[in-house]
């Protein structure tokens, strides 16, 4: 649809088209034909943005002006995700009564799990990865991605930060990322190499280090299998993973 089609809005909303087309300077005319674009169901955020920039080069009152400034910046990040054009539109709408055939502007669309994972595999080697990445790379990357992270994990003794969900002298159940920690759900079954003496058997709950060899996985729900298991008492290497914060990947 182009900038100056109309959808099927009621009689009073194209009547405010037709009054700003016929009087562009007439802000009591534009700032409501904004809100009309901006409300509707769905709303048309291209044609509304237009017109609340151009709202406020015509309001006066400098609190007016100010509050419909910031009203339709929080419109416009909401619908393009990032700041960029903002201001453009500002000085655009300065002098441009009405939107040009082809005006548009991008709306942001998150990122997939899958791009995320792409992303993240992109910018960092699966050695300085975090656990939450790991999982997001192996529970929603692409083949090649996962391929990328679980080579350069599988067999290699890894130390980490985890939380404990359940306990025997010879296994645990850990979290480590903060989303499972939160959740108190278990990403990693550590098979440990012999069995923990019952005065260093830890308590659920506890946070530990530990070291583990991953030697397999379960994407969804996630669970990392680790052998060789061991508890450190001693703090673990710089490098060592521990539980970070991790965003819900975008739906």
């Amino acid at each position: 649809m182009s900038a100056l089609q109309l959808k099927d809005y009621p009689a009073a909303q194209k009547g405010l088209r037709a009054a700003v087309e016929a009087d562009p300077k007439n802000v009591e005319n534009v700032y409501p034909l904004a809100l009309a674009y901006l409300s509707a169901t769905p709303s048309d955020d291209v044609n509304g943005l237009f017109f609340i920039a151009r709202a406020a080069n015509l309001i006066t009152d400098p609190k007016g002006k100010a509050d419909v400034i910031k009203f339709g910046h929080s419109r416009y990040l909401k619908y393009h995700g990032a700041e960029d054009g903002w201001n453009e539109l500002l000085a655009q709408t300065a002098t441009t009564p009405l939107p040009p055939a082809d005006f548009t502007i991008k709306q942001y669309v998150p990122p997939t799990p899958a791009e995320q994972a792409a992303d993240i595999v992109k910018q960092k080697k699966p050695e300085t990865m975090d656990f939450a990445e790991w999982e997001l790379v192996l529970s929603e990357g692409k083949p090649e991605d996962v391929d990328v992270v679980w080579t350069a994990i599988k067999g290699k003794p890894l130390q980490f930060v985890a939380q404990v969900i359940s306990v025997t002298p010879t296994k645990l159940t850990l979290a480590a990322s903060v989303d499972d920690i939160q959740k108190k759900v278990a990403d990693i079954e550590l098979t440990m190499n012999a069995a923990i003496p019952a005065k260093l058997l830890p308590k659920e709950g506890a946070e530990l280090t530990v070291e583990g060899t991953p030697v397999s996985y379960t994407p969804k729900p996630f669970m990392m299998v680790m052998e060789k298991g061991s508890l450190l008492t001693k703090a673990p290497p710089a490098g060592a993973t521990k539980p970070p914060v991790r965003k819900k990947p975008a739906q």
